[in-house]
């Protein structure tokens, strides 16, 4: 018997980091995606069916997941997830002679407290709803998947979806290996939205690390769709997934890839996170246009002076003392002086928001963001020649 072409829910759940949400809402409205409501880090959305699953997975730039909901349920201990769990068609989504998981995110919910535990039994209902279905028991696999069940867990509310995404949106593959404390690309795109990025600027990052705030500003200028590196998403191994609809889905987003545009420039001294950096440009094509400098910004000879600057400098792990991080900001504060053009724009992401005096500099808005659960600063500043006084900041 066919499957129907729309099972499950009419919504989708895109799925960002915390704080992240209205930057995907704009992101989603401009994608041509209808926003229904705004969630726990995420947005719902109305669903056409796969086309709108493979259309997510592949444009979103700063979304994490694509999550199919199938059922939504009133739970109040193992004996209600278990049921609900039971109540959903996994044959419908789950073959037989595929792998799966359970990832889940339990909360203020008195008699479910650990989502390990919650994995547990929703992986036990799986696997007794389809042995009783196929006199077979299905497989389990928690390291690599091909499909992954997310449960969702506050309170009394529980939601079961299908991943229809397996990785993160923010493993875009272009990046072959990277140093400590990476900034995620889903992040880096968000800082880009944030700047109002347009892909005609100079723009300059200063402490460049491996490259992803650079590689993410020429993908968003050529509009290159943010999962154009990657081989593989959860969508692939649904039954309802169609190869010809989707190779139609990816064509044509790829005939709205642009001509090189934009002017890119990076500085970084150490010799790894340089070298890492240049591989990732070289795999991704953008080797010829993005100038990287291995040395320090405070030495660094740029090609041209940018108007604007957008960078993640070196601040928590990656410092040692406070002495470390007020001396890099203070230079990175005379650079926003002396060596940018002017008028420009610059956004400077840190994690300690008392650490903005040392740059010298008053921001006109401090936008807050949140990395992993750290709250920190996105640190926005209106570049003027002269004395000209910046305006009172706001916090975001």
């Amino acid at each position: 018997m066919p499957l129907p072409e729309n099972t499950g829910s009419e919504e989708l759940f895109i799925t960002c980091q915390k704080s992240l949400e209205p930057v995907l809402y704009k992101e989603l409205e401009t994608r041509g995606f209808l926003p229904v409501s705004t969630g726990i880090r995420g947005i719902s959305i109305k669903s056409e069916g796969m086309q709108t699953v493979y259309r997510a997975n592949y444009l979103l730039r700063t979304a994490m997941r694509v999550l199919w909901p199938l059922s939504s349920f009133s739970c109040r201990d193992r004996n209600d997830l278990y049921e609900n769990a039971m109540k959903v068609a996994w044959e419908n989504y789950v073959p037989i002679d595929t792998t799966f998981s359970v990832q889940a995110n339990a909360a203020n919910n008195q008699n479910i407290r650990n989502s390990l535990f919650a994995c547990q039994v929703v992986k036990d209902a799986v696997c007794d709803r389809l042995r009783n279905i196929h006199k077979k028991r299905p497989f389990v696999n928690t390291k690599s998947p091909q499909i992954i069940i997310n449960l969702f867990l506050n309170a009394h509310n529980g939601v079961l979806s299908i991943d229809t995404t397996l990785e993160p949106l923010s493993h875009r593959n272009y990046r072959r290996r990277s140093g400590p404390a990476p900034l995620s690309e889903t992040m880096a795109a968000a800082f880009l939205f944030i700047a109002g990025y347009k892909g005609s600027e100079f723009l300059c990052d200063p402490c460049c690390g491996s490259g992803t705030i650079l590689l993410e500003a020429a993908m968003m200028a050529r509009n290159i769709p943010a999962g154009y590196f990657r081989k593989k998403w959860g969508f692939m191994n649904l039954p309802q997934f169609k190869e010809q609809e989707w190779q139609q889905v990816r064509k044509k987003a790829d005939s709205e890839i642009l001509e090189i545009r934009g002017y890119y420039t990076g500085c970084e001294k150490d010799r790894r996170a340089y070298e890492d950096c240049r591989e990732a440009l070289a795999f991704a094509g953008f080797s010829g246009y993005i100038k990287i400098i291995n040395a320090g910004f405070e030495n660094c000879k740029l090609p041209f002076p940018p108007d604007l600057v957008i960078s993640n400098p070196p601040h928590g792990i990656r410092m040692e003392d406070k002495d470390s991080i007020r001396g890099l900001y203070n230079n990175l504060g005379d650079f926003l002086k002396n060596k940018t053009a002017k008028p420009g724009h610059a956004f400077i992401f840190i994690e300690d928001k008392g650490d903005s005096r040392y740059f010298g500099l008053s921001p006109s808005k401090k936008h807050v963001l949140f990395n992993s659960n750290i709250e920190c600063r996105l640190l926005e500043y209106e570049l003027y020649e002269g004395s000209k006084r910046q305006k009172q900041f706001t916090v975001e």
